[in-house]
């Protein structure tokens, strides 16, 4: 089984709010869904912070050192059998704050709440780690109050 690895991040905000990658009409993938993460595939040789860093400067051109929020989350581990892909993903959180300049080049920027991006058409992975993103904003508002 081939393995995919990957580096994404995830503008949210304490509001429940993050930003996703439209991709309907800018990318023609038939196994595409409307909505995605910002970020992509490690290159050959790349750690997992080189390729962020990469791939926010690609589509949001944006130097990962001026976010100051930017925290990595949780890698997921999963197997897409049909493909024959084991995928390693990597999730970086910033807030939303930290983005607002942001000029992006791949995909048009969409700003939904949480629960809106899960019932909207991305992945069921994507829906995954949105869950796990909600709980843990929840988790953090609820510790800050």
């Amino acid at each position: 089984m081939k393995l995919r690895r990957v580096a994404l991040i995830v503008p949210c905000n304490n509001e429940f709010e993050i930003i996703l990658q439209r991709r309907k009409g800018f990318i023609d993938k038939p196994t595409d869904k409307d909505y995605g993460f910002f970020g992509g595939g490690l290159e050959e040789g790349e750690t997992v912070e080189e390729a962020l860093k990469r791939e926010v400067m690609e589509e949001l051109t944006l130097d990962i050192k001026i976010i100051k929020s930017l925290k990595f989350f949780k890698t997921y581990n999963y197997k897409i059998k049909e493909k024959g892909l084991a995928v390693e993903l990597n999730v970086f959180l910033c807030y939303m704050k930290d983005v607002e300049n942001m000029n992006v080049k791949e995909g048009k920027p969409i700003t939904l709440k949480i629960e809106e991006a899960t019932d909207s058409n991305i992945s069921e992975m994507d829906k995954k780690v949105l869950k796990d993103i909600y709980d843990y904003i929840k988790l953090s508002v609820n510790i800050s109050k």
